[in-house]
């Protein structure tokens, strides 16, 4: 392990608070889960890209996990727009969704997606999905350093 994932954030961007909550607790439950800040939008999103980049560009996250379907920017605008972004085009983004469409998978990898995980059913699943994502982008590869 390259270190404590207490020093990783995973920054979640999806407009149903059940969604929010439910993937919270399911980090929360990890064995080593690291820092989770939920956001219901893109806007909201890139306020607290910016926040973070005017405190210590440390600070921004280690990992997006972005639902597509939101209301204002939809979540393959703000992809684009954050793949458009010499500030954030190095953060990974995991498209984190429950679309099944080809198309949806294809445009996001097209704009730039890290990841296209479809959101899973159950709380047990979703802790699952979670560790096996952390495992990957704290534990495997190497990130770059903000």
């Amino acid at each position: 392990m390259v270190g404590p994932r207490k020093e990783h954030l995973i920054l979640f961007v999806d407009d149903d608070p059940d969604d929010q909550y439910l993937l919270s607790s399911a980090v929360n439950k990890m064995d080593d889960p690291p820092q989770f800040r939920a956001v219901s939008s893109a806007e909201q999103m890139f306020s607290f890209l910016q926040d973070c980049e005017a405190q210590d560009p440390v600070t921004l996250p280690s990992l997006i996990l972005l639902d597509l379907n939101m209301p204002g920017i939809d979540g393959k605008e703000a992809l684009f727009k954050l793949r458009s972004s010499s500030a954030y085009s190095c953060i990974p983004v995991v498209v984190y969704t429950t679309s099944n469409s080809d198309y949806d998978i294809n445009d996001s990898y097209r704009l730039g997606a890290s990841s296209f995980i479809r959101k899973p059913a159950t709380l047990s699943d979703m802790q699952t999905c979670m560790e096996t994502l952390c495992r990957y982008w704290f534990d495997v590869v190497a990130l770059s350093i903000n």
